[in-house]
């Protein structure tokens, strides 16, 4: 009797030992995640969600794996939030100047100059921390959360700086030339006589080099990235414009699903991306400007602070009263959201 209880004991011990093994658990079938964006392998936009997913792979053992499909490979970003909502993938970024009716709230921080100077390693990092405090505001989630969608981290550029083929000293050499803008910076650009023109950041190499756009507005690693600096004669330091901040999202309901312990580790990677992205944001504008200082076929000009001074009037009178009226009209509280945000940022000297 006392042999067939230990031999059932036994058996018992095997399966216990067989099915909690760490060959087993391995072999468990991994939670596989689709990250969609747009952009090449080598920018900041995709090296850092690399980076994240990298680190989630790795901390959960391979129980969640991604797969990054990038250049707008699976998704256009026009269409990312349906995409998102639809399980296309689970996890992508959002544009707000794409589509300001579907995350209306969100678009604010992508204004003119809502963004202080980000012209240092500290302004770098106030912009990101800026960014992080918006998009985690209940509202944001409120609205991320009619796509599925939870916020991650800011997922943005450095300051708007002008590049280009013809010299800008001040205000009146922008007028007539024809400048690569986009979104609310272009009434902006307007008012002062420039010529907004419309070219993917793809096509904007070569339309430099054939003369078709004197100049193209976006950040320094940017330029350094696309190798812009190759076509261009003159570089406008300190315009510092503002940025576009994206939020990268997650799909909520792809994370709700996980078990308690992998929802840990998301969120502890949460914490550790937003100092992870904007020193790595500092790194990459520090390499363009070093390219650019070792270039010696571009002249570098520094816009007059009472000229930025004035771009920076316009936007306030023009750019910021148009998001807030038609977000308003959406039913939103644009007006609460924006005094907040701009509140936080000159009262914590941001």
């Amino acid at each position: 009797m006392r042999k067939k209880v230990l031999f059932i004991f036994g058996i018992m011990i095997g399966f216990v030992i067989l099915f909690t093994s760490p060959s087993i658990a391995k072999s468990e079938k991994p939670i596989v995640w689709k990250f969609a964006n747009y952009g090449s392998a080598t920018s900041p936009w995709n090296m850092l969600p690399a980076w994240f997913f990298r680190e989630l792979e790795e901390r959960s053992g391979g129980r969640i794996k991604a797969k990054l499909y990038l250049a707008s490979s699976l998704v256009p970003m026009k269409q990312a939030p349906e995409a998102l909502k639809a399980g296309v993938c689970e996890s992508t970024v959002f544009v707000p100047p794409y589509y300001h009716s579907k995350i209306p709230l969100c678009g604010f921080l992508s204004y003119p100059f809502v963004m202080p100077g980000s012209g240092s390693k500290e302004g770098i990092r106030d912009t990101f921390l800026i960014a992080d405090k918006y998009f985690s505001h209940p509202n944001i989630t409120k609205e991320l959360e009619k796509w599925d969608a939870m916020y991650i981290v800011p997922h943005g550029f450095t300051q708007y700086e002008l590049i280009g083929n013809k010299v800008v000293k001040n205000l009146n050499d922008l007028k007539g030339m024809r400048i690569r803008v986009t979104g609310p910076h272009v009434e902006v650009m307007k008012r002062f006589n420039a010529v907004p023109v419309w070219v993917s950041t793809s096509e904007a190499f070569e339309a430099l080099q054939k003369g078709t756009l004197d100049g193209f507005l976006h950040s320094v690693y940017f330029f350094h990235r696309y190798k812009i600096f190759e076509a261009c004669k003159y570089f406008i330091d300190d315009m510092q414009m503002g940025t576009t901040m994206d939020p990268m999202v997650i799909k909520l309901s792809a994370f709700n699903k996980l078990p308690e312990d992998l929802q840990k580790i998301v969120l502890q990677l949460k914490k550790e991306a937003l100092t992870k992205f904007w020193t790595t944001y500092y790194e990459e504008e520090a390499l363009g400007r070093q390219v650019l200082n070792d270039n010696e076929k571009i002249t570098v000009f520094k816009f007059p602070k009472e000229d930025r001074a004035k771009l920076k009037e316009v936007a306030k009178e023009v750019a910021w009263p148009e998001w807030i009226e038609k977000t308003k009209k959406l039913g939103l509280p644009a007006e609460k959201m924006s005094n907040w945000i701009l509140g936080e940022i000159e009262k914590k000297g941001w």
